[in-house]
């Protein structure tokens, strides 16, 4: 692994590319893959490609899932270049949650100091996610590159919505952003993970400094 990194380091690798395997259950419980560990120390992005990888049409958009963070607009910018070389669109694709709610049954969430009905929350996060999805939008289309937004507010796994939307516009690459360290490999960073073991699509992966 190190040495790998290393390698690419010297010699100026704009990307590694890796494949990944099929695991059992309790492999990958225990990331122990290869393919994972890099994702989580590489300052280099990191290319996925699964067994269950198709042919992907070359006209089809990247997806690019983003928390709207300063640190994913970084990796954003990177990904606009991607977008440029591979003379395709951006669909920039957010996922609002409420974090409160395996914890909460009244219905209510905390915000501002203060309780308000989860739908009202879930709207005013919407909202906000929106009016920075417009300056990232604007950035791309400066940048020669075409860009839509999807918001969504799944009930389930935002991996699962990941892959759905991916499928549903046929994306021809999926782009994420992945935090570095063993806190963030084990927990901030398992929607990379999950993505990356079922992807039906090349994963794109940058790591957050």
């Amino acid at each position: 692994m190190k040495s790998l990194l290393k390698y690419a380091l010297k010699t100026k690798a704009q990307a590694i590319v890796v494949g990944t395997q099929n695991k059992s259950a309790l492999d990958r419980f225990f990331l122990g893959s290869f393919t994972e560990t890099l994702f989580h120390l590489s300052g280099i992005p990191v290319l996925a490609v699964g067994p269950g990888v198709k042919a992907v049409s070359k006209k089809g958009p990247i997806l690019f899932p983003t928390d709207f963070s300063e640190k994913s607009e970084k990796a954003f910018e990177q990904v606009i270049l991607v977008a440029q070389s591979y003379k395709t669109s951006l669909i920039l694709h957010h996922c609002v949650q409420n974090p409160m709610t395996p914890l909460l049954q009244s219905g209510a969430l905390l915000s501002a100091g203060g309780w308000m009905p989860e739908p009202d929350y879930l709207e005013n996060e919407i909202s906000k996610a929106q009016d920075l999805a417009k300056q990232w939008v604007s950035l791309a289309k400066r940048k020669g590159v075409n860009a839509q937004v999807l918001i969504e507010a799944p009930n389930g796994d935002v991996a699962l919505a990941i892959l759905a939307a991916a499928k549903k516009h046929k994306a021809q690459l999926i782009a994420m952003a992945a935090q570095r360290g063993p806190f963030s490999a084990a927990l901030i960073g398992s929607t990379t993970r999950h993505v990356a073991r079922q992807m039906s699509c090349p994963v794109l992966v940058y790591r957050k400094p």
